[in-house]
Formats: C-alpha cells, structure tokens, sequence
C-alpha cells in the first residue's frame, strides 16, 4: 500500500483508496491529490494483477483480492488509530466491490466513518457475464481491453479476474445491514456501459438501503480519445466542469455538509 500525502499535520482523516480492473492503481493519484490539497491523507491500495505481471492476473482468486484488501483495510486502521483519525474509504469498481464483499465477513469490525463507491461493480449488465463463461476453459484467456491504453494496467483482462470478480457480484445479495450502517455515496454515469444503475437502485429500494445516496455524473466533457461512461475517475475522463462537480460533492460528503 503506498501512502500519497506527504504531511499528516492538520489532516481531517485517513482515506483508503482501490482501483478498478484492469486499471493502473496510479490512475487513483487525481482523486489523492484532490483530497490531499483539502486536508484528508490518502494510502492507495492495489491488488493482485495490477503490479505490472499479467502473469499474477492469471492466478488471481477471489479469495486472494478479499485477503489482500483486508490487509489494507487492517494497514489503513492501524494507521488512523494511532493518529487518532477518521477512516474513509473510496473505491472504484472492483476496488468498491471487493471492500463491499468484504464487509459481509462476520468477524471484521467495520471502522470506516463514511465510504464512497465509484461505479461499484455489485450489479451488472447481463452481457456483462461472457467473459466469465470463457473461464469454465481457462482462466488463463486474456481478453482484449477495448480501454484507453493510458488507463488499462494491461492489454487484456484474463478471464480468471472476470471469474474473480462475477463470483463477488453472484455473493453479493446484501452485505450485513448491521456492518454498514455508515453513509455511503455512491457515484455513477446513467449510461455506465458495466454497472447497472437501475439494478442498482432495486438493491437500494428492496433492502430500504436508507444510508446510500446516488448521485449522477455524466462524462460528456471528457477529453480522452475512447470515451467511455464507466471510466469517471479524474479530468481527462470526465471534463473538467464534470470532475469539479464531483470532486465538490464528494468532499461535502465527507465534511457532512448535505
């Protein structure tokens, strides 16, 4: 996990931060430095098959990203305790998913204040389900990405991280409601090509998930040359105006001003 403020003095609180599949875990240093430059320290997690080797990706488990984010979450705590600081979380995609997922486990105290999932991968397109009937052959297939080249950790996604991932979302009915009674904000395109919002806002609706709060983004002024509503994680890929908007709202959140 590697820490990304420099100063601790003054701070508001300690914010963990995940990256989404198959994306550069440095991707996440916009959002850092954001809530660095207003008082809060940010640690940024990563997780097996985003350090450079697709051999690792290859491998990967669900069970490995639930340990590894558990250590995390334990470096995270350890550190906020002993500066006597909140702890956040804010986490993308699989990042978000993963911490969610891990929440459900019964003997992990949930320390987190407040928690914000981008795009959280929880409910999904249908379509979204190929890759992973492709590792029922080899979780060793390395799928394409169709993502920006600056964006993706590497060329393709292997179909064992697909697996990975769809075995959090098929687990994933609703975790404990006692263990996340914490607010949490999450942010999504409407027109997200991978997440679902409207299953999304049936999850909220069936379990009177009062604590979650939606809010919307579009990406309409993002400057990179493949656009895609599901990539909202800093300027190039939402516009300035749209990332300004965000950035704003999520610190509000954070403040509790609402």
């Amino acid at each position: 996990m590697e820490p990304l403020s420099e100063s601790l003095s003054d701070s508001k609180g300690i914010i963990l931060l995940a990256h989404g599949l198959n994306l550069r875990p440095s991707k996440m240093n916009t959002l850092a430095h954001s809530f660095s430059r207003h008082g809060y320290h940010s640690l940024r997690g990563s997780l097996s098959g985003h350090r450079g080797n697709l051999n690792e990706m290859k491998l990967v488990t669900r069970n490995i990203w639930l340990s590894e984010m558990k250590a995390h979450y334990c470096l995270a705590l350890e550190k906020s305790q002993k500066l006597g600081l909140p702890l956040y979380f804010v986490g993308y995609s699989l990042g978000a998913a993963v911490l969610l997922d891990l929440l459900k486990n019964r003997d992990l105290k949930n320390s987190f204040q407040k928690i914000i999932v981008i795009a959280p991968a929880i409910r999904v397109h249908w379509y979204t389900r190929f890759p992973k009937i492709l590792a029922f052959f080899s979780r060793k297939i390395v799928i394409p990405s169709l993502n920006n080249k600056d964006y993706r950790m590497h060329k393709g996604t292997t179909t064992a991280a697909y697996e990975s991932l769809h075995k959090i979302i098929d687990s994933f009915d609703y975790p404990h409601k006692k263990k996340l009674k914490v607010p949490i904000l999450m942010v999504i395109d409407p027109d997200d090509e991978l997440v679902s919002l409207d299953k999304i806002k049936t999850m909220i609706e069936k379990n009177k998930l009062l604590n979650w709060e939606i809010f919307t983004v579009s990406n309409d002024g993002a400057k990179v040359k493949k656009k895609y509503h599901h990539l909202i994680i800093d300027p190039p890929t939402l516009g300035e105006l749209n990332f300004n908007r965000l950035e704003s709202r999520m610190l509000r959140f954070l403040n509790h001003q609402y």
